[in-house]
C-alpha cells in the first residue's frame, strides 16, 4: 500500500455486532476459538415449534430472547450500533461533528416483517410502528447524533454490502463526516418458511462447498460500522481497524433466484473491488466467500473464484457454517468477524467440513481455527443476493504512518460532473406516457389497469410479477425509450464498472399485495402453505432485479425501501454517484402500489385522512453526465438527506426565505396543515408516499419555464431530502 493515500479514503473505526455465536464482537472472537457453531432448533421464532418437529434448523441471537417478535429487529440493530459507536470513541453526548454530518445506511432483507405477522394475529395496527425499515431505523438510532441521512436499501443478501457503497459515496462527495452502515435481519417465519419452500434449506448440518452439501439455514444477525474518512480519523486520534481499499458491484441479469451457473456476475464484483483497490489478485491473503450451502451457489462461487485468481487462489473460509444466513446482515457480519479475528491473531475457519469434503475448486479453510502464523493485510469478502446483485469488498490493514494527500479525494477538491435527466417514464392513474405529461394528468387519483402495463417482454416472464414490479417496468421502458436509450446495447459485465447502468427503485411500502398474500396463509395455515412465487417476487428488492434483468443493467441493482423520502433519497444518491464518476448512468424508479390495508393504517397514524382516494404507480427517471448526452431535459444538484425532530419548522423557514421556489406534495397530513397555517402553499396532499417527490419534480418540469427549484419530501419520522432542478440552459 501506498505511503501517500487519498484523505477521503473511508476507514472503519468502529464494528459492532450480534450474532447466533454471542453478542458482541469479542464474543465472535471468543466463539471463534473454541471452534464453536451457533446454529440448532428455533425457539424464539413465530411457529418455532411446529417448525422444530421437521427437524428445521437455524440460528438465533440468544441475547435478544424474550423481546416481543416484532421489536428484535429495532432492538438488535440498536445494540449493534451502540457497541459500533462505542468501539469508534464517539460519545453521543458529545461527538466529534454536528448531528447533521452523522448519517446512517443499513441494508436488510426484510425489515421489520415480523411486525406485520403480529398484525396478523393481533389486529392491532400499533405492532406497524416497527415494521418499516424506516421505522426500524427510527427506534434503533433514537437518542443518538445522527442528523444526517437515515436511508435504508435493499438487495436481498447483499444488502448489508450494498449500504457501504453508498457509505463511502456520502463520506467521498462530502455529505457526511461519519457513517454508520452495516445490516440487519432478524430471525423470522416469513424467511425460514420461504427459503423452505424453495427447497434449498438442509435439515443436516450446513456444509459449504461440500461434495454433499445440502443447503442453507436461515439465521439472524446485526452488524453495524463506523465509517469516517482515513484523514478525519486520524486528525481525532482514533486507530482504524480496517480501510475500506476496494468495492465492486453488479447483476448478473440472469434469474431472480439462482445465481448465473458460470458466476459471472460474482467474478465481476469480485475484480471490480481489486481494480477499484489497485491490487492484483495475488495480494488477497484470504476470501470470505457468501458460500450458503446449496448446490447452485456454491459451485458458481467456485467458478468465480477461479475466474478471478486462477492458481494464485487464496484460503477460502465460508462462515455461514457457523453462524447460518443472516440475510441483509450477511456481508457485513461476516467481514467484520473475520477482520477481528484476524487482528485478534486467529485464522476464521469453516465448520461442518474436512478437507476431504470439499466438493468444489477450493482451498478452503477448515478445522479448529488455529493462531495466525503471518499477517493477511487485504481481505476480500463476497455477497450475492437475490435477483443477482453481487459486491465484493476489499478491507485492508490501515497504515497509521501513511500521509495524507489533500488533492486526491478530498471532497473539497474534487471535481464533480453536472447530473442531467434524459429520459422520463411515466405510469399514474391519469397517465401513461414517455416524457412529462401535463398538469391535470399528474394529480388524478386511482389505480392503474392491467392493460396499460403492457408491454414489449414477453408475457410469460411478466404475467406473474407483483403489480408494483410491472409498474415500474413498464415506467422504466417508458423512460429508455425517451432517453433513446437501446435495452439491447447495453455494456455487459466486461465493460468497466462506471459504464454498466446502475438500478435503484424506490418505494416505501413495496409490494403489499404479494407480501400479504403471502404471508396470511403462512400464518393461517402454517410454514408449509408458504408459496414460492408470492415469496420471490414480494421481497423489497424484486422490482429492482427485474428492471436489471430485462433491460439488462449490469451496474448495481437494489431498492431504497421504507420511508416517504425513499424516492428523493434514491435520486440523491445516484446524483453523487454519478457526480464523483463511478457511475455514468442510473435508472432510477420511484414506485408504489396501492392496498386498501396500506391506506387503513397510514390513517389511523394520521398521515392520511381516512377518506383518503386509491393512488399508485411508477415514475423512473434516466439520469447521465450532462456531458455524454445532448438529450438533457433539467439538471438536478445539490441533494441534501437530513433527519430533523420537526421537518415542517425547517420546511416553513425554507419557504419563507424567498429566494428559491419550493415544491412539496407532502404524505403526511400534518406536514400539509403545518405549511398551509404558516400561509404557505404546498402542492396537493395525497397518499403519495415516496411518489411524492416524483411528482414534485414533474410538476416542476411542467411549467412554461423551468425555473431553479428546491424539491423537498419529509417523512413523518423526521426525515427531509432535497435537491434542486433547473434548466440544462441555465448559467
Amino acid at each position: 500500500m501506498s505511503q501517500t493515500v487519498p484523505s477521503s479514503t473511508p476507514v472503519i473505526t468502529g464494528f459492532g455486532c450480534i450474532s447466533p455465536l454471542g453478542a458482541g464482537v469479542a464474543a465472535q472472537i471468543e466463539a471463534m476459538r473454541e471452534d464453536r457453531v451457533g446454529l440448532g432448533p428455533y425457539v424464539e421464532m413465530e411457529q418455532a415449534d411446529q417448525v422444530a418437529e421437521e427437524g428445521i434448523r437455524g440460528g438465533e441471537c440468544t441475547s435478544l430472547s424474550g423481546l416481543p417478535i416484532y421489536e428484535r429487529a429495532a432492538r438488535g440493530l440498536a445494540r449493534a450500533v451502540h457497541e459500533a459507536i462505542t468501539d469508534a470513541g464517539i460519545n453521543p453526548d458529545a461527538p466529534p461533528c454536528p448531528p447533521d454530518r452523522i448519517s446512517a445506511v443499513f441494508g436488510t432483507s426484510l425489515h421489520g416483517m415480523n411486525a406485520a405477522g403480529a398484525w396478523l394475529r393481533e389486529s392491532s395496527t400499533h405492532v406497524f410502528e416497527w415494521f418499516q425499515a424506516g421505522h426500524v431505523m427510527e427506534h434503533a438510532l433514537r437518542g443518538l447524533p445522527v442528523g444526517g441521512a437515515r436511508v435504508t436499501c435493499s438487495s436481498a443478501c447483499a444488502s448489508a454490502f450494498s449500504s457501504l457503497g453508498h457509505a463511502r459515496s456520502l463520506l467521498e462527495a462530502g455529505d457526511a463526516d461519519i457513517v454508520l452502515c452495516g445490516g440487519y435481519d432478524p430471525v423470522s417465519e416469513y424467511a425460514v418458511a420461504g427459503f423452505h419452500s424453495l427447497r434449498v434449506v438442509t435439515m443436516d448440518r450446513l456444509r459449504p462447498f461440500a461434495a454433499d452439501r445440502m443447503g442453507m439455514q436461515v439465521s439472524e444477525g446485526y452488524a453495524v460500522f463506523v465509517l469516517e474518512r482515513a484523514a478525519d480519523a486520524k486528525q481525532r486520534g482514533k486507530q482504524a481497524r480496517a480501510m475500506i481499499a476496494g468495492i465492486g458491484e453488479s447483476s448478473d441479469c440472469h434469474h431472480l433466484t439462482q445465481p448465473h451457473p458460470e458466476g459471472k456476475g460474482a467474478a465481476s464484483a469480485m475484480a471490480d473491488a481489486l481494480n477499484d483497490a489497485d491490487l492484483d489478485a495475488s495480494s488477497i491473503g484470504l476470501a470470505v466467500a457468501h458460500a450458503t450451502g446449496t448446490r447452485d451457489n456454491d459451485a458458481a462461487e467456485a467458478k468465480a473464484l477461479q475466474q478471478v485468481f486462477g492458481k494464485q487462489a487464496p484460503q477460502v473460509v465460508a462462515l455461514k457454517s457457523r453462524l447460518g444466513h443472516t440475510l441483509g446482515a450477511a456481508g457485513a457480519l461476516e467481514a467484520g468477524i473475520a477482520r477481528a479475528c484476524l487482528d485478534a491473531g486467529c485464522l476464521p475457519t469453516t465448520a461442518s467440513v474436512t478437507p476431504e469434503e470439499v466438493g468444489e475448486p477450493v482451498q478452503l479453510a477448515t478445522g479448529s481455527p488455529p493462531e495466525l502464523e503471518t499477517p493477511i493485510p487485504h481481505l476480500l469478502s463476497s455477497s450475492l443476493g437475490f435477483g443477482g446483485a453481487n459486491v465484493g469488498l476489499i478491507q485492508s490493514t490501515p497504515n497509521h504512518k501513511a500521509q495524507f494527500d489533500q488533492d486526491k479525494g478530498d471532497p473539497s477538491t474534487k471535481m464533480h460532473h453536472p447530473v442531467a435527466i434524459t429520459g422520463i417514464g411515466v405510469v399514474l392513474p391519469g397517465v401513461v406516457c414517455a416524457g412529462v405529461p401535463t398538469e391535470n394528468q399528474l394529480w388524478e387519483t386511482g389505480t392503474i389497469a392491467s392493460s396499460d402495463l403492457k408491454t414489449n417482454l414477453p408475457r410469460a416472464k411478466t404475467r406473474r410479477l407483483s403489480p408494483l414490479t410491472r409498474m415500474a417496468l413498464k415506467a422504466t421502458d417508458l423512460a429508455l425509450q425517451s432517453a433513446g436509450i437501446d435495452p439491447t446495447e447495453q455494456p455487459g459485465l466486461d465493460a468497466p464498472a462506471q459504464q454498466r447502468p446502475a438500478c435503484l427503485l424506490a418505494t416505501a411500502n413495496g409490494s403489499p399485495s404479494y407480501a400479504i398474500d403471502y404471508y396470511k396463509p403462512l400464518v393461517e395455515q402454517g410454514y408449509k402453505s408458504a408459496n414460492p412465487l408470492l415469496f420471490a417476487e414480494g421481497v423489497p428488492n424484486a422490482p429492482a432485479a427485474h428492471i436489471s434483468m430485462f433491460y439488462q443493467l449490469h451496474g448495481p441493482s437494489q431498492s431504497i425501501i421504507g420511508t416517504h423520502t425513499s424516492g428523493l433519497d434514491a435520486i440523491a444518491l445516484a446524483i453523487n454517484r454519478i457526480a464523483s464518476g463511478r457511475w455514468n448512468i442510473a435508472i432510477v424508479c420511484i414506485a408504489e402500489e396501492d392496498h386498501p390495508l396500506v391506506r387503513e393504517v397510514v390513517a389511523e397514524f394520521g398521515q392520511i385522512a381516512s377518506d383518503a382516494p386509491a393512488h399508485e404507480g411508477a415514475i423512473t427517471l434516466v439520469l447521465q453526465r450532462a456531458s455524454c448526452t445532448k438529450n438533457n431535459l433539467a439538471i438536478l444538484s445539490d441533494p441534501s438527506l437530513l433527519s430533523q425532530n420537526d421537518p415542517g419548522e425547517i420546511l416553513t423557514k425554507r419557504f419563507s426565505q424567498g429566494d428559491l421556489k419550493t415544491n412539496i406534495c407532502p404524505s403526511d397530513l400534518r406536514v400539509d396543515q403545518q405549511l398551509r397555517s404558516a400561509g404557505h402553499h404546498p402542492l396537493a396532499h395525497g397518499p403519495w408516499f415516496a411518489l411524492g417527490s416524483g411528482l414534485a419534480l414533474l410538476h416542476a418540469m411542467n411549467q412554461p419555464s423551468l425555473e431553479k427549484t428546491s424539491i423537498v419530501a419529509t417523512c413523518p419520522s423526521g426525515l427531509l431530502s432535497s435537491l434542486i432542478i433547473s434548466s440544462p440552459d441555465a448559467p
